[in-house]
């Protein structure tokens, strides 16, 4: 009975902490890159939507910069860089586990849900 518990309790363990949808990052769409085979958007959060509605595509690039923390750019599919456009809400979620220690930071989207 007691190792039927352990087993199960190992389980729930495994199963939340793998989770591919274990972190969210919620913001504004700053900047879209496209490469050869491979896409990407950088979300700040933090930011109030009327900080960037007047803004220019440079100076969406500047608060991308200064981000900082709030800054993550993520590879998403080509339908979901299609989809996207400069100024939109979204929430992202990934796995912190792939995060590139870089600036801003670069890890894959799992999911991306477009708000507004």
């Amino acid at each position: 009975m007691k190792r039927g518990l352990f087993v199960m309790f190992l389980l729930i363990v495994f199963v939340l902490g793998c989770s591919p949808f274990s972190e969210k990052h919620e913001g504004f769409i700053v900047a879209k890159q496209k490469g050869n085979d491979n896409f990407s958007i950088t979300v700040v959060s933090g930011i109030e939507k009327s900080s960037i509605t007047d803004s220019s595509e440079e100076n969406m690039f500047q608060l991308a910069d200064r981000g900082g923390d709030d800054a993550i750019t993520f590879t998403v599919s080509e339908e979901e860089y299609e989809q996207a456009e400069l100024k939109h809400r979204v929430v992202v979620r990934y796995s912190s586990s792939g995060m590139a220690e870089s600036y801003p930071p670069q890890t894959t989207a799992d999911d991306v849900e477009f708000v507004d």
